[in-house]
């Protein structure tokens, strides 16, 4: 702070009142998984009590790899690298007509891959608390995921990585969670990364 000249407020909490769990159940009006949605809603409030517009970092994350996730993505699909453009061309060509016969090659990036990145809790352990079978045939929003994730197949591993966390995450995600908290604690927030002309820019970086 007195290296760049800004002041700071802080607020400590002990406890989480149950008037506090029915405000942010009622901001949310469904159900949220995100824990970070409490912290979130009380740092909104102690902004808003002094200021009326605030930017945030959201974005930087998805943009920069910034999750300890995209290492192991690297390491998970690094033998996909190693295969020509050529046989990757011709494998998922013939994919289309014979899926049977020409299946995931190694380390080629897929979404239920991807998903074991970035998972709370294992799939079959949220098969079971959902008290169903295979919940990649009956969740809408795996089943939605993962059609998104295997049209973009075309882009590089790590930028199809970041455009899933994008489109799925961000947008989902940390952007509602935001909004949501800083709304109801009658703030405006602002995330300038998520910008057009940011996403052009770093598209451009190797």
């Amino acid at each position: 702070a007195k290296a760049i000249g800004t002041q700071h407020q802080q607020m400590s909490l002990k406890t989480i009142s149950e008037d506090n769990v029915r405000q942010l159940v009622a901001a949310h009006g469904e159900p949220f998984g995100d824990s970070s949605g409490i912290p979130t809603f009380f740092v909104s409030q102690l902004a808003g009590r002094q200021v009326k517009v605030a930017l945030t970092g959201d974005g930087a994350d998805e943009m920069f790899f910034g999750y300890d996730r995209y290492a192991a993505w690297i390491s998970k699909t690094a033998r996909f690298s190693e295969h020509s453009a050529l046989k990757k061309a011709y494998v998922r060509f013939m994919r289309k007509f014979r899926p049977s016969r020409y299946g995931p090659m190694s380390g080629e990036p897929h979404f239920r891959s991807w998903s074991k990145s970035i998972e709370t809790f294992p799939i079959q352990t949220l098969s079971e608390i959902f008290g169903q079978a295979n919940l990649f045939n009956t969740n809408s929003i795996l089943r939605e995921s993962e059609a998104w994730f295997n049209e973009h197949t075309a882009f590089s591993v790590m930028d199809a990585a970041r455009r899933a966390e994008i489109r799925f995450y961000l947008q989902e995600d940390i952007l509602a969670k935001v909004d949501i908290a800083s709304m109801r604690n009658s703030l405006e927030t602002r995330p300038p990364f998520v910008d057009l002309r940011v996403w052009e820019w770093v598209r451009q970086i190797p």
